[in-house]
C-alpha cells in the first residue's frame, strides 16, 4: 500500500510538471496529428486509438483525421507515465 501511495504521489508530480510546460506550450495553440505524438512518445498509432477507444484521450476530428491539441499530449504524457509506474488504464482514468 505504501508503494502505491510513492507511486501515486510520483505520478501526481508528473501530471503537474507536464501541466505547467504545456501550459507555457498551449499559448502558441499547437496542433498535432497521431502521427507527431506517436513518433514523440514512441507509441504505435494503434496504441493512441485504443487510448481514444478507452476514453483516455478525446482528439478533434477534421473528417476522418484525428487532430490532438496540448491537452491531449498532456493526458498522453501522463498516461505513459502512469503505465511506467504499474497503474492500469482503469485506474489512470480515474486519476485524470
Amino acid at each position: 500500500m505504501n508503494t502505491l501511495r510513492k507511486a501515486a504521489g510520483g505520478l501526481a508530480s508528473a501530471m503537474n510538471a507536464v501541466r505547467a510546460a504545456n501550459a507555457r506550450e498551449s499559448r502558441g495553440a499547437r496542433a498535432y496529428s497521431i502521427g507527431d505524438l506517436s513518433r514523440e512518445f514512441g507509441v504505435t498509432l494503434r496504441t493512441l486509438r485504443f487510448y481514444e477507444d478507452r476514453g483516455l484521450l478525446n482528439p478533434r476530428r477534421e473528417g476522418a483525421t484525428r487532430i490532438y491539441d496540448a491537452k491531449d499530449r498532456t493526458r498522453l504524457s501522463v498516461i505513459l507515465k502512469g503505465k511506467q509506474l504499474g497503474f492500469t488504464l482503469t485506474e489512470i482514468l480515474s486519476l485524470i
